[in-house]
């Protein structure tokens, strides 16, 4: 019984030693200048950010030039907001994408009697402190388009400056789908190839080191929070490849619960049929495929900064069955 307790310990230790440094798996950052409303820098400004979604606070003081900075953040919509004596309150909402450095400024005015500035904005048409070339997919494109075994990588030939007709498996086969052991997919940037193609999820690095170009980790689709996919000018934290670099992020739990179910079914009955009646571009032995997948996330303890996803999938496919 000790010796029970005792690995319940561990576990439960590693759980929390692992949700303590989960942050470092996120590359986005917030960083602006607070200045006066005659455009002088304000230091010494105390400066929050908030994550909307889970409540999470950060706290960071503008340096002498005025500027502040926050690193390591995960997707999603955040609020920034300063208060300075003898100005009013400034408060500016916006949304964060995968691996995006964004600026945002935090004009003070000066205060009125129970005044507060409250800005909305916009995503920029230029992000100047950004210069890499990339597609970001959210959630709803990865439900919206058309995604063959639910795999999200057959959305990167959307891109800009991506070209390639994208995965090329047969359906019905193993690497058709995103329980592939590996899977390799027909795009390409920069008059590369696609072994010049690099993978990220989740902060780590999941190509090959063998077969370049080649993903050793596909998620599926409904446990991915956003897709960006970069096709130059990207940072030295890619420096390993020269075509296109996809980056994905999963989902996280916030303080509402959320659940989902899906089942996505193909057969050789449902392949479009050809002016003489064959499907094209061959004949197909006959399969089906059952691509099911659950997913649950919430807060462990409601607005305390601990929160879980969990996602499982199924498939079931003839004339083979496996399941994760």
């Amino acid at each position: 019984m000790k010796k029970t307790t005792r690995n319940v310990v561990y576990m439960l230790l590693v759980l929390f030693l692992a949700t303590a440094s989960g942050h470092a798996q996120f590359n986005a950052n917030v960083q602006g200048t607070v200045s006066d409303p005659k455009g002088a820098v304000v230091p010494g400004a105390p400066v929050t950010l908030v994550n909307t979604a889970t409540g999470v606070m950060q706290r960071a003081v503008s340096n002498a030039s005025g500027l502040y900075r926050f690193d390591s953040l995960a997707p999603g919509d955040y609020t920034v907001s300063t208060t300075v004596q003898g100005f009013a309150p400034v408060s500016v909402g916006f949304t964060l994408t995968t691996d995006q450095t964004r600026d945002v400024l935090l004009t003070l005015a000066i205060q009125n009697a129970s005044s507060t500035v409250t800005v909305t904005t916009a995503e920029p048409l230029l992000d100047t402190s950004d210069s890499r070339f990339e597609q970001t997919l959210d959630t709803t494109a990865l439900t919206d388009l058309p995604l063959p075994g639910r795999n999200p990588t057959n959305v990167i030939t959307i891109a800009p400056g991506v070209t390639g007709l994208g995965g090329q498996a047969s359906p019905g086969t193993a690497n058709s789908t995103n329980f592939a052991p590996e899977n390799w997919v027909n795009a390409s940037a920069n008059g590369r190839g696609a072994n010049g193609n690099q993978y990220v999820v989740d902060g780590m690095d999941v190509t090959s080191s063998i077969r370049p170009g080649v993903i050793n980790l596909t998620p599926n689709a409904d446990t991915v929070q956003e897709v960006s996919v970069q096709t130059n000018t990207y940072t030295v934290d890619y420096g390993r490849a020269s075509s296109i670099q996809t980056v994905m992020t999963t989902k996280s739990g916030s303080n509402q619960f959320h659940g989902l179910l899906s089942d996505y079914y193909t057969s050789q009955q449902l392949t479009a049929r050809g002016e003489f009646g064959v499907p094209q571009p061959t004949p197909l032995n006959p399969y089906h495929v059952d691509n099911m997948s659950f997913t649950v996330g919430g807060p462990v303890i409601p607005h305390k900064q601990f929160f879980f996803y969990v996602a499982m999938s199924l498939i079931s496919r003839w004339p083979q069955t496996a399941a994760r």
